[in-house]
């Protein structure tokens, strides 16, 4: 039987980079509140990304990035749902930004499933300096047997920093749920 891969991609506020090419956002508010990203069927793929700088140079600077309510959600046997807020990779910079990512949902159901948030996440590089992440409520959920569920808030790994910042994760909620699931919750780590 042939399997079909679907995959929804949101990219609410991204800024990328690739080699000499520089993507900036400055004195900016973004507002992506309550939107919804979906991708159903079996081995089906949701990315949600808001917020984000990717790359050498990609910064987001002295910016406002409301992602309150933001759903991302991927059903089907082997799915993945991998949200990213306010995050900074592959030398990529927040500077002086507030990202508001309160009550944020990121879900992945079916065998096999995994779902991956990342709110105020730092790594390869990537630098979070005077900003404030407010993660509060944010929930990540994968259902079904064997699944993996990740959450991570306020985190800087791989030669990567955070500093000078506030992160608010207070009711941040994580669940595996069925026989063989895994879940994982990170905040505030550094390694």
């Amino acid at each position: 039987m042939k399997s079909f891969v679907k995959t929804a991609l949101v990219a609410a506020i991204t800024v990328s980079s690739l080699g000499a090419f520089a993507g900036e956002i400055l004195d900016t508010t973004v507002t992506a509140n309550y939107t919804q990203n979906q991708a159903t069927g079996v081995s089906s793929q949701a990315y949600q990304f808001v917020g984000m700088a990717s790359g050498t140079g990609a910064r987001i600077h002295s910016s406002t990035i409301n992602a309150t309510g933001a759903r991302n959600l991927a059903t089907g046997a082997n799915s993945y749902a991998r949200q990213r807020v306010g995050y900074a990779e592959g030398n990529g910079h927040l500077h002086g930004v507030t990202v508001d990512a309160r009550n944020t949902l990121n879900q992945a159901n079916g065998s096999n499933a995994r779902a991956y948030q990342g709110i105020g996440v730092a790594l390869g590089n990537g630098e979070i300096i005077n900003t404030t992440i407010d993660a509060r409520s944010a929930m990540n959920l994968a259902w079904a047997s064997n699944t993996v569920a990740v959450q991570e808030i306020g985190k800087a790994t791989g030669n990567s920093l955070i500093r000078n910042s506030h992160v608010n994760a207070v009711g941040a909620y994580n669940l595996a749920n069925a026989n063989g699931a895994r879940a994982e919750q990170k905040i505030g780590v550094a390694n």
